[in-house]
């Protein structure tokens, strides 16, 4: 679908959707992250957002060679944070995306 953020009309993708995952019914926790990828945006559905948070570099590590669309994977404590590669997952719906 799409939103009209601003004034700009935004896609929405939904990230279950686009992951290959199991459709879910979309619940009062269901969010909506803009994401800014070069001079384009694109909206993802997601199941919900529990926080958010800067890594820095030297926590960050290179994914297997399996996760094409992951950037870095970082440990968090007990917790593992996943990175995603946001111009990789959109290289075909947003083919000429500057850096």
């Amino acid at each position: 679908g799409v939103i009209n953020l601003r004034g700009k009309i935004v896609p929405v993708v939904d990230l279950r959707l686009k992951l290959g995952m199991e459709e879910r019914a979309y619940y009062q926790m269901t969010c909506v992250v803009i994401l800014e990828i070069g001079t384009s945006h694109v909206g993802l559905v997601v199941d919900d957002v529990q926080e958010v948070v800067n890594i820095p570099a030297a926590q960050r590590s290179a994914p297997p060679a399996e996760a094409k669309n992951l950037a870095h994977v970082a440990q968090r404590g007990k917790d593992v944070a996943l990175l995603f590669d946001c111009r990789r997952l959109f290289e075909k719906e947003l083919p000429k995306v500057e850096a």
